[in-house]
């Protein structure tokens, strides 16, 4: 090496110091197509602007050492400089700095990847910044430094789902990068994290360039808990704003590729422009796997429920319908059901196993349901049919066929056959309406006719409850294998369920309000609630007395009405 200037850290300060010098005297670009440094021919530079031979001397030794380009040298000796400044490379500075053109800066991003790939260049996980930023190798610093020989350096791999969120942030949202360039940098940085579980699975998703783009900048959106429409995320992965448009109205049309495979969920707008894309559930459950901690935008109409996550509460049931629920849940047992559909098979006869429980609210059909799915070990998807019914034509039919393609990725996932439940579905398995009285009436017959399309194949086990059995539809009718009514609790049942909430109280009072109050099960919760109450802000229990004052009070028909204003006739 030369030894015009004494040591390493002296090398790469003086040709930092010259070269800025350099481009402080100049008002244009100074570099050629293929070098960062400035070019050295006299007919396109003035000799006053050119470096110094000393310090070309200095960058070539520095390559050397290095062994990288003179491009990657300059880059490095800038990065140092930063550092030593407290203060990361920014390639977009740089960029300014040199007054590079839109060439010269591609080139330029190429050349840092390369730093980044031979490990010399770190790239920042600040995430809320869009440009990219990078640090030297603190063990390369180190060594320039102390003015020690060139270290072996160990390429830092990304070790996280979100560290790699926040890289390829920095690259979809870089406005400064040609779209062709930007899918080929997100494709690489794919390829070069498959040791991540999280990229691996959406590698294997085999998406096109554009697709990968927009999919991943939904995570970007998710994880980062922003909210960006259709139309601002298509312009990240679009050329211009023909395909743009072109992009965001396939989308929210449900045609796209992300959304017919439920990668991606549209939530619809007055305009289409206004609408905005969340993940679907199979995406989610890559967040969830990793651990990730993530805000979802409206109300979750699927709810997958394990087992293990059911508390176990004692129920009694009239004579009648226990008798059923214990038939029903011996029949789910996974050493019953499998023979069951089995033979079911042999004779040709459809193997879903359609559920009814019906009856007045608070009977306990719901808890029913739960109980029976933590009793047979099985996983439960829970739908809340009135988040179903949506306010755009069209689109509640569409949430049904979506609500039977997610039970089906459940059943895939699933050691054994989970449970499709839908709770309160008194809107979709009710008497058909006459559809001139209104588009709710039209929307909600189609509704029905999907699912009665789906239940004719259905192969699955499904619950369903209504409170309004007489007025179910004839179609369903005999779709239903089983057809539990629940009714209100007798004498008997009554009197169990008090002494199973309230303990402390002997049988005789148990008995009491049994015979003194034809309650629900549902009622008799309410009450043991209030009873809880009093137990936390008084610190004791509630006597026999002030329990029969709370079932009084919880008679509706005891409620005196309010006088009506004006005057009496």
């Amino acid at each position: 090496m030369n030894t015009n200037s004494n040591t390493l850290l002296e090398k790469f300060c003086a040709v930092y110091d010259d070269v800025k010098m350099v481009l402080e005297k100049s008002s244009r670009k100074v570099f050629n197509k293929k070098e960062i440094f400035p070019v050295q021919k006299a007919e396109v530079m003035s000799t006053e602007l050119k470096p110094s031979e000393e310090a070309m001397r200095e960058l070539k030794d520095i390559s050397e050492y290095l062994k990288v380009s003179l491009t990657q040298s300059l880059i490095i000796i800038i990065a140092l400089v930063e550092k030593n400044n407290d203060a990361d490379a920014i390639l977009d500075d740089i960029a300014r700095y040199f007054k590079m053109n839109t060439y010269q800066h591609m080139h330029c991003e190429k050349e840092f990847h390369s730093l980044v790939k031979l490990g010399y260049l770190v790239q920042s996980e600040r995430s809320l910044l869009r440009e990219l930023e990078y640090y030297l190798n603190e063990d390369l610093a180190y060594h320039i430094q102390n003015d020690l020989p060139m270290p072996e350096i160990k390429v830092i791999q990304i070790e996280s789902a979100m560290a790699f969120i926040y890289t390829v942030e920095k690259i979809i949202y870089n406005t400064l990068i040609p779209i062709r360039i930007k899918f080929s940098h997100v494709n690489e940085k794919v390829n070069e994290n498959m040791h991540l579980p999280f990229v691996h699975k959406i590698h294997d998703l085999k998406l096109k360039p554009e697709d990968m783009c927009l999919l991943l900048s939904v995570f970007v959106e998710t994880l980062m808990n922003r909210e960006s429409t259709i139309l601002e995320l298509a312009s990240n992965v679009s050329k211009n704003t023909i395909q743009q448009h072109n992009l965001t109205k396939t989308i929210v049309s449900g045609t796209h590729h992300l959304v017919m495979h439920n990668y991606l969920e549209v939530i619809k707008a007055e305009f289409a422009d206004d609408a905005k894309v969340e993940l679907g559930e199979s995406m989610v459950q890559l967040i969830k796997e990793e651990g990730l901690v993530y805000k979802k935008g409206k109300a979750k109409l699927f709810d997958v429920i394990v087992p293990e996550k059911i508390h176990f509460i004692p129920l009694f049931f009239n004579e009648s319908e226990q008798c059923q629920l214990e038939k029903i849940s011996q029949m789910l047992e996974q050493k019953n059901l499998v023979p069951l559909q089995q033979r079911l098979k042999e004779k040709k006869m459809p193997v879903g196993v359609p559920i009814l429980l019906y009856g007045p609210s608070g009977t306990g059909k719901t808890e029913s349901v739960l109980q029976i799915a933590k009793a047979t070990g099985r996983e439960m998807l829970k739908i809340e049919i009135s988040q179903s019914k949506s306010m755009w034509f069209g689109e509640s039919e569409k949430t049904i066929k979506k609500i039977f393609t997610q039970y089906e990725q459940l059943v895939q996932k699933s050691k054994q056959c989970p449970i499709l439940f839908f709770n309160e579905a008194d809107a979709i398995i009710s008497r058909r309406k006459d559809i001139s009285f209104s588009a709710v009436a039209q929307t909600e017959n189609a509704m029905q006719n999907i699912l009665l399309e789906e239940l004719e194949n259905f192969k699955g086990i499904l619950f369903a409850t209504t409170n309004l059995v007489t007025n179910l539809d004839e179609g369903f009718d005999r779709r239903f294998l089983f057809k539990v009514e629940f009714t209100k609790p007798d004498l008997k049942t009554r009197s169990k369920i008090w002494k199973s909430k309230l303990e402390q109280f002997d049988d005789s009072d148990c008995e009491r309000l049994a015979n003194d109050f034809d309650f629900s099960g549902g009622q008799i919760q309410n009450i043991v609630r209030k009873a809880t109450m009093i137990e936390v802000l008084d610190g004791r229990q509630p006597d026999i007395n002030e329990l029969i004052g709370f079932c009084q009070n919880e008679l509706l028909d005891k409620i005196k009405p309010y006088r009506q204003i004006g005057f009496d006739k």
